[in-house]
């Protein structure tokens, strides 16, 4: 790894356990850099705000994943492996994803599924395109639907989850073409 990217996740190192013992909203740049022993100077030569820092934090997690999702690779192997990684994580996505407004962890959320959701399903639309309505409704029930789970006590195991996550897409599904076939 290059000395960047050593930086980063001694920075990110910091952060998650910061978060483990105190809200977000309760931590500054300077503790971050306490905790590794860093200078504010070499926090801000790679990040801009600890919101960027979140950010990084996210994509160095689930940016390979994304990758995945363009691929032939079956998309709900893809949600288990995202599911198993925030669950992993649990502690510092559930504080993160708590922060909302912008640069939140939620709004860098929404903006790096735009382009999964439009690999996704615009060749089953005419013309190729999502409607807005369509994307922001199904990603908003995405990150909520996850940001419920992941913030829930006792928080059920990924499996679990994306199992209850398709039987109830599937159940819905039946509903409506059952009710408008």
């Amino acid at each position: 790894m290059a000395d960047g990217g050593i930086t980063k996740r001694a920075l990110s190192d910091a952060l998650k356990e910061l978060m483990a013992e105190i809200s977000f909203s309760k931590i500054y740049v300077s503790q971050i850099c306490e905790r590794c022993g860093m200078s504010r100077q070499s926090f801000y030569y790679h990040f801009k705000d600890k919101y960027d820092l979140v950010n990084w934090i996210f994509n160095a997690d689930f940016l390979d994943l994304f990758q995945q999702q363009f691929t032939d690779e079956d998309p709900l192997d893809i949600v288990r492996l995202m599911a198993h990684k925030l669950y992993d994580n649990r502690i510092f996505y559930k504080n993160a994803l708590s922060v909302s407004g912008q640069n939140s962890l939620s709004e860098h959320m929404r903006k790096s599924l735009e382009p999964l959701l439009e690999h996704r399903f615009s060749t089953r639309l005419p013309g190729g395109k999502i409607p807005d309505f369509y994307k922001t409704f199904l990603i908003d029930a995405s990150l909520l639907g996850t940001i419920k789970w992941i913030s829930s006590e006792p928080c059920i195991p990924p499996d679990e989850f994306v199992d209850q996550l398709l039987d109830c897409t599937l159940m819905i599904a039946r509903h409506i073409a059952d009710t408008y076939e």
